[in-house]
């Protein structure tokens, strides 16, 4: 979870410990995000109703959503496609 916020409605450390055993980890080939911004771009994704281009789209057009997910580099659709098929 960013750091920054603290949502203690939504258990943000109980999720990622669940979801870490089965997320990539680094190695050969491109870096993996980190699991704690793909679940708050995950999060968006449903909140706001956006398709998986529609949210790649909101991250380059909506800064403030790039901010909130403390991400420097903004996922792809095909990304953000196979973490939803992960959850």
């Amino acid at each position: 979870m960013p750091a920054s916020i603290q949502t203690p409605m939504i258990p943000w450390a109980k999720w990622t410990n669940r979801i870490a055993p089965h997320y990539p980890i680094a190695g050969l080939g491109h870096k993996p995000f980190a699991l704690e911004a793909m679940l708050w771009i995950h999060m968006m994704h449903q909140w706001f109703g956006y398709s998986d281009p529609a949210m790649e789209e909101a991250l380059h057009d909506v800064p403030m959503l790039l901010e909130f997910a403390e991400e420097d580099v903004i996922p792809g659709e095909t990304t953000i496609l196979k973490f939803h098929h992960l959850l």
